[in-house]
């Protein structure tokens, strides 16, 4: 079955980062506090505008209000809201991770501390991407950095039985970053390169020092 996906927080990068997985086929919810954009969404689809092409997807939008009649957990949750909000959205989205499920900051880093904290680190994933985007009106995006020049790079944190995961598997999930390891859109890597980043994260292996992760 499919990792179920949501983008939680879905303005310019939330949106762009959607926008690529969807059009690559996955199963994705996103989740938006800006109810026109939620609403435009919903009747006419999302649109970004890059510098060489232009795509459009139909998309399934919530409104946050709408979190709390989610019945079925989120494999995946890729967190794209303003560092100032991280906490209340993980703090709302924590009891419809599934218990094997991860969340991943989509923030630089920036506050990957708070997510650990309140997820928890063995359901925790750092992550850092290179990715420029602006939208000023409801389900229009303009994004400045073209596909074949955004990458993002995922790391394990330290603590928990992520940190287990060893230099063996961090490489092998850095293989998929960029546009020739990750979806058709260049927003990399693969859903299945994060989802065996996760399992590899929990086996049972010697614990391998920070320095050499």
């Amino acid at each position: 079955m499919a990792p179920k996906i949501a983008v939680f927080g879905t303005g310019a990068n939330g949106s762009c980062i959607a926008a690529s997985m969807i059009d690559a086929g996955h199963d994705v919810t996103m989740i938006d506090q800006w109810p026109e954009h939620v609403d435009t969404m919903r009747r006419n689809g999302l649109t970004i505008s890059m510098p060489e092409q232009e795509l459009h997807v139909k998309v399934r939008a919530h409104h946050l209000c709408d979190v709390c009649t989610f019945q079925e957990p989120f494999d995946v949750v890729l967190l794209a809201v303003k560092a100032y909000d991280t906490r209340w959205a993980c703090e709302m989205i924590k009891p419809h991770v599934a218990e094997s499920g991860m969340v991943i900051g989509m923030q630089n880093c920036m506050v990957a501390g708070i997510i650990r904290e309140v997820i928890g680190p063995e359901r925790s994933i750092a992550c850092v991407l290179e990715l420029s985007s602006e939208m000023f009106t409801p389900g229009q995006v303009k994004r400045n950095t073209p596909p074949k020049k955004t990458w993002i790079g995922l790391g394990l944190l330290e603590g928990g039985p992520a940190h287990r995961g060893g230099a063996r598997g961090h490489r092998g999930v850095r293989r998929g970053f960029g546009a020739s390891g990750g979806p058709r859109c260049g927003l990399g890597p693969r859903v299945s390169d994060v989802v065996a980043l996760r399992d590899r994260a929990r086996a049972p292996r010697d614990r391998v020092p920070p320095e050499r992760l």
